[in-house]
Protein backbone atom coordinates (compact mmCIF):
# COMPACT_ATOMS: atom_id res chain seq x y z
CA UNK A 1 0.00 0.00 0.00
CA UNK A 2 1.26 3.61 -0.92
CA UNK A 3 1.86 5.57 1.96
CA UNK A 4 0.61 9.04 1.33
CA UNK A 5 1.84 11.35 4.63
CA UNK A 6 -0.13 13.96 4.29
CA UNK A 7 -2.75 11.94 5.20
CA UNK A 8 -1.47 11.74 8.87
CA UNK A 9 -4.10 13.50 11.58
CA UNK A 10 -6.30 14.03 8.70
CA UNK A 11 -9.87 14.22 9.96
CA UNK A 12 -11.67 11.60 7.93
CA UNK A 13 -15.63 11.07 7.45
CA UNK A 14 -16.91 8.47 6.13
CA UNK A 15 -20.72 7.31 5.41
CA UNK A 16 -21.66 3.67 5.15
CA UNK A 17 -18.74 2.80 7.23
CA UNK A 18 -20.07 -0.45 8.36
CA UNK A 19 -19.16 -2.51 5.90
CA UNK A 20 -17.58 -3.20 2.00
CA UNK A 21 -16.43 -0.31 0.39
CA UNK A 22 -17.23 2.00 3.00
CA UNK A 23 -15.35 -0.32 5.83
CA UNK A 24 -11.92 -0.52 3.50
CA UNK A 25 -11.82 3.01 3.44
CA UNK A 26 -12.06 3.54 7.20
CA UNK A 27 -9.08 0.60 7.48
CA UNK A 28 -7.60 2.39 4.43
CA UNK A 29 -7.22 5.80 6.11
CA UNK A 30 -6.01 4.54 9.58
CA UNK A 31 -3.31 2.58 8.27
CA UNK A 32 -2.67 6.40 7.14
CA UNK A 33 -2.59 7.20 10.22
CA UNK A 34 -5.74 9.74 9.76
CA UNK A 35 -8.49 9.78 12.63
CA UNK A 36 -11.68 8.54 11.04
CA UNK A 37 -15.47 9.07 11.71
CA UNK A 38 -17.45 6.59 10.39
CA UNK A 39 -21.34 6.81 9.94
CA UNK A 40 -23.92 3.70 9.80
CA UNK A 41 -27.24 2.77 10.76
CA UNK A 42 -25.74 -0.64 11.17
CA UNK A 43 -23.54 -1.02 14.03
CA UNK A 44 -20.12 -2.18 14.14
CA UNK A 45 -16.83 -2.97 15.90
CA UNK A 46 -13.90 -1.93 15.42
CA UNK A 47 -10.82 -1.35 17.72
CA UNK A 48 -8.59 1.74 16.84
CA UNK A 49 -8.33 4.46 19.11
CA UNK A 50 -7.88 6.37 16.06
CA UNK A 51 -11.35 5.60 14.90
CA UNK A 52 -14.98 6.93 16.06
CA UNK A 53 -18.36 5.03 14.83
CA UNK A 54 -21.50 6.78 15.09
CA UNK A 55 -24.38 5.16 14.91
CA UNK A 56 -27.11 7.45 12.68
CA UNK A 57 -30.08 6.94 9.98
CA UNK A 58 -28.59 8.98 7.05
CA UNK A 59 -32.12 9.85 6.14
CA UNK A 60 -33.15 12.05 9.20
CA UNK A 61 -31.73 14.79 8.37
CA UNK A 62 -32.83 16.91 11.80
CA UNK A 63 -30.14 14.73 13.34
CA UNK A 64 -27.20 14.62 10.31
CA UNK A 65 -27.52 18.05 10.39
CA UNK A 66 -27.05 18.51 14.17
CA UNK A 67 -24.03 15.78 13.88
CA UNK A 68 -22.27 18.06 10.74
CA UNK A 69 -22.30 21.58 12.95
CA UNK A 70 -20.66 19.79 15.69
CA UNK A 71 -17.71 18.86 13.35
CA UNK A 72 -15.05 19.37 11.88
CA UNK A 73 -13.49 17.87 8.91
CA UNK A 74 -10.82 17.51 5.90
CA UNK A 75 -11.81 15.09 3.89
CA UNK A 76 -15.24 13.69 3.52
CA UNK A 77 -15.85 9.95 1.52
CA UNK A 78 -19.50 10.07 0.72
CA UNK A 79 -19.80 5.85 0.46
CA UNK A 80 -23.18 5.27 1.92
CA UNK A 81 -25.82 3.79 -0.55
CA UNK A 82 -28.24 1.10 -0.56
CA UNK A 83 -29.65 -0.79 -4.40
CA UNK A 84 -32.96 -0.92 -5.92
CA UNK A 85 -32.92 -4.92 -7.10
CA UNK A 86 -32.75 -3.61 -10.57
CA UNK A 87 -36.49 -2.28 -10.30
CA UNK A 88 -37.07 -0.88 -13.48
CA UNK A 89 -39.44 2.52 -13.52
CA UNK A 90 -43.04 0.40 -13.70
CA UNK A 91 -41.96 -2.02 -10.95
CA UNK A 92 -40.79 1.03 -8.74
CA UNK A 93 -43.18 2.97 -6.64
CA UNK A 94 -43.07 6.29 -5.13
CA UNK A 95 -41.83 5.72 -1.53
CA UNK A 96 -39.79 2.84 -3.06
CA UNK A 97 -37.91 5.59 -5.51
CA UNK A 98 -37.78 8.62 -2.79
CA UNK A 99 -36.29 5.90 -0.16
CA UNK A 100 -33.75 5.23 -2.22
CA UNK A 101 -32.73 8.59 -3.11
CA UNK A 102 -33.23 10.07 0.72
CA UNK A 103 -30.15 7.24 1.43
CA UNK A 104 -28.15 7.44 -1.86
CA UNK A 105 -28.07 11.31 -2.98
CA UNK A 106 -30.40 13.50 -0.09
CA UNK A 107 -27.65 12.50 2.38
CA UNK A 108 -24.40 13.13 0.57
CA UNK A 109 -26.81 16.66 -0.32
CA UNK A 110 -26.96 17.38 3.24
CA UNK A 111 -23.23 16.82 4.15
CA UNK A 112 -21.84 18.49 1.26
CA UNK A 113 -24.11 21.87 2.05
CA UNK A 114 -23.38 21.53 5.90
CA UNK A 115 -19.63 21.40 5.23
CA UNK A 116 -18.83 23.60 1.95
CA UNK A 117 -20.54 26.60 4.01
CA UNK A 118 -17.71 26.72 6.17
CA UNK A 119 -15.98 28.24 3.29
CA UNK A 120 -12.51 26.21 4.30
CA UNK A 121 -10.34 23.56 2.46
CA UNK A 122 -12.10 20.16 1.99
CA UNK A 123 -12.03 16.83 -0.44
CA UNK A 124 -14.74 15.07 -0.94
CA UNK A 125 -14.79 11.54 -2.55
CA UNK A 126 -18.23 10.77 -3.28
CA UNK A 127 -19.41 7.23 -4.62
CA UNK A 128 -20.98 6.95 -7.98
CA UNK A 129 -20.84 3.82 -10.03
CA UNK A 130 -21.21 2.08 -13.07
CA UNK A 131 -24.32 2.83 -13.03
CA UNK A 132 -23.72 6.53 -13.02
CA UNK A 133 -22.01 6.41 -16.27
CA UNK A 134 -24.36 3.65 -18.16
CA UNK A 135 -27.98 2.22 -18.05
CA UNK A 136 -28.14 -0.92 -17.05
CA UNK A 137 -26.12 -1.13 -14.34
CA UNK A 138 -28.76 -1.14 -12.13
CA UNK A 139 -32.91 -0.30 -12.10
CA UNK A 140 -34.60 3.29 -12.09
CA UNK A 141 -34.05 4.26 -9.11
CA UNK A 142 -29.90 3.46 -8.29
CA UNK A 143 -29.02 4.63 -11.74
CA UNK A 144 -30.76 7.91 -11.11
CA UNK A 145 -28.88 8.41 -7.95
CA UNK A 146 -25.88 7.81 -9.25
CA UNK A 147 -25.96 10.25 -12.17
CA UNK A 148 -27.48 13.09 -9.87
CA UNK A 149 -24.14 12.04 -8.06
CA UNK A 150 -22.00 12.88 -10.90
CA UNK A 151 -23.60 16.32 -11.27
CA UNK A 152 -23.71 17.03 -7.75
CA UNK A 153 -19.90 16.02 -7.43
CA UNK A 154 -18.82 18.36 -10.66
CA UNK A 155 -20.94 21.21 -9.42
CA UNK A 156 -19.80 21.08 -5.86
CA UNK A 157 -16.00 20.94 -7.44
CA UNK A 158 -17.06 24.01 -9.62
CA UNK A 159 -18.73 26.08 -7.17
CA UNK A 160 -16.32 25.88 -4.17
CA UNK A 161 -12.93 25.52 -5.83
CA UNK A 162 -12.30 28.63 -4.56
CA UNK A 163 -12.43 28.26 -1.65
CA UNK A 164 -9.64 25.05 -1.82
CA UNK A 165 -12.68 22.50 -1.74
CA UNK A 166 -11.84 19.39 -4.46
CA UNK A 167 -14.33 17.01 -5.00
CA UNK A 168 -14.34 14.13 -7.71
CA UNK A 169 -16.37 10.33 -7.71
CA UNK A 170 -15.80 7.00 -7.64
CA UNK A 171 -17.56 4.77 -10.58
CA UNK A 172 -17.16 1.09 -9.17
CA UNK A 173 -18.12 -1.40 -11.19
CA UNK A 174 -18.35 -5.37 -10.06
CA UNK A 175 -16.95 -5.00 -6.48
CA UNK A 176 -16.72 -8.30 -4.31
CA UNK A 177 -18.81 -6.77 -1.45
CA UNK A 178 -21.68 -8.03 0.66
CA UNK A 179 -24.14 -5.89 -1.86
CA UNK A 180 -23.17 -8.19 -4.40
CA UNK A 181 -23.65 -11.22 -2.33
CA UNK A 182 -26.34 -12.17 -4.64
CA UNK A 183 -24.49 -12.84 -7.31
CA UNK A 184 -22.09 -14.69 -5.66
CA UNK A 185 -25.23 -16.65 -4.29
CA UNK A 186 -26.97 -17.57 -7.68
CA UNK A 187 -23.36 -17.94 -9.51
CA UNK A 188 -23.92 -14.91 -12.08
CA UNK A 189 -20.74 -13.61 -10.94
CA UNK A 190 -19.00 -15.87 -13.10
CA UNK A 191 -20.82 -14.54 -15.69
CA UNK A 192 -19.95 -10.71 -15.23
CA UNK A 193 -16.41 -11.23 -14.21
CA UNK A 194 -15.28 -12.68 -17.44
CA UNK A 195 -17.34 -9.51 -18.98
CA UNK A 196 -13.85 -7.59 -17.48
CA UNK A 197 -10.31 -8.11 -19.15
CA UNK A 198 -9.35 -9.70 -15.65
CA UNK A 199 -11.84 -11.90 -15.29
CA UNK A 200 -12.44 -11.09 -11.65
CA UNK A 201 -14.64 -8.48 -9.41
CA UNK A 202 -12.64 -6.06 -7.58
CA UNK A 203 -11.54 -5.73 -4.03
CA UNK A 204 -13.30 -3.37 -1.87
CA UNK A 205 -9.13 -2.58 -1.00
CA UNK A 206 -8.78 -1.67 -4.29
CA UNK A 207 -11.74 1.08 -4.35
CA UNK A 208 -10.08 2.58 -1.06
CA UNK A 209 -6.44 3.23 -2.74
CA UNK A 210 -8.11 4.63 -4.87
CA UNK A 211 -9.80 7.01 -2.21
CA UNK A 212 -6.62 7.44 -0.53
CA UNK A 213 -5.07 8.99 -3.68
CA UNK A 214 -7.80 11.33 -4.17
CA UNK A 215 -8.15 12.42 -0.66
CA UNK A 216 -4.24 13.18 -0.91
CA UNK A 217 -1.96 15.96 -1.99
CA UNK A 218 -0.57 13.79 -4.99
CA UNK A 219 -3.70 14.55 -6.38
CA UNK A 220 -4.15 18.17 -5.75
CA UNK A 221 -4.74 19.34 -9.24
CA UNK A 222 -7.51 17.02 -9.60
CA UNK A 223 -11.45 18.27 -8.89
CA UNK A 224 -14.59 17.71 -10.44
CA UNK A 225 -14.15 13.88 -11.84
CA UNK A 226 -15.62 10.82 -12.38
CA UNK A 227 -13.00 8.24 -12.32
CA UNK A 228 -14.48 5.04 -13.55
CA UNK A 229 -12.44 1.88 -12.18
CA UNK A 230 -14.22 -1.21 -13.50
CA UNK A 231 -11.25 -3.67 -14.87
CA UNK A 232 -12.56 -3.01 -18.40
CA UNK A 233 -15.85 -3.92 -17.93
CA UNK A 234 -17.28 -0.85 -20.20
CA UNK A 235 -14.00 -1.17 -22.65
CA UNK A 236 -16.70 -3.51 -25.07
CA UNK A 237 -18.38 -7.14 -24.79
CA UNK A 238 -16.36 -10.17 -26.30
CA UNK A 239 -18.40 -11.77 -29.45
CA UNK A 240 -17.51 -15.34 -30.52
CA UNK A 241 -17.91 -15.55 -34.42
Amino acid sequence: MTIYHDLKDKRVLVTGAARGIGRAQVQAFLQQGAKVTGLDLQRHDLNNDHYRFVQIDLRKTAELVDFLDRSEFDIVCNTAGILDDFKNIEETSYSDFANLLKVNLDAMFVVTKQLVQKQQPLVFVNMSSYAGLFASGGGISYTTSKHAINGLTKETAFEYGRFGVRANAIAPCLVKTEMAQADFETGLNVKLAQETVFNRYAEPEEIADLTLFLASDSSKYITGQVINIDGGYSLGKSIEL
